[in-house]
């Protein structure tokens, strides 16, 4: 799967609140393949980080705290820089996987957006659900097994 290092750096954030949900919010299924969706963008996001700082540091300044972006034209040549970075494409080890209803229920509609190239989300309306006499309840229809 190919993904855009923009793309990356964009879910770190919605992960990390995903991963913080209480076990009640989401499923243990959920929260492993979160975390190991986690563990296989850690090395590019350590790449972006990296480059992110030699490119703040070339066309920075030196400050009291580090090094800063001054306005201009250093800033306009940083994004341009930056912004190739985040549209290199990476492939990324990573099937697309479906979450249950419950995690769809515990995540917002923006963190499922941000999380939608990576995971799969039930469709409107949930699973099935199959009740003690073994009558399939679905969102269209009932039906006798």
């Amino acid at each position: 799967m190919l993904i855009k290092n923009g793309d990356i750096l964009a879910i770190k954030p919605t992960l990390e609140a995903a991963l913080g949900l209480p076990a009640d919010k989401l499923s243990w299924r959920g929260k492993y393949y979160l975390a190991k969706l986690g563990r296989i963008l850690s090395e590019p996001l350590k790449d972006i980080e990296a480059t992110r700082i030699k490119l703040v540091q070339q066309y920075g300044v030196k400050t009291e705290t580090g090094y800063a972006v001054a306005p201009g034209e250093p800033t306009s040549k940083f994004q341009a820089e930056f912004g190739g970075v985040l549209d290199i494409e990476t492939e990324m080890g990573w099937t697309r996987i479906t979450l249950t209803d419950k995690d769809a229920e515990a995540l917002t509609a923006g963190e499922m957006m941000a999380l939608d190239l990576f995971i799969a989300f039930p469709e409107p309306g949930g699973t099935p659900e199959i009740t003690g006499d073994g009558v399939v309840k679905d969102a269209e229809a009932v039906v006798r097994k």
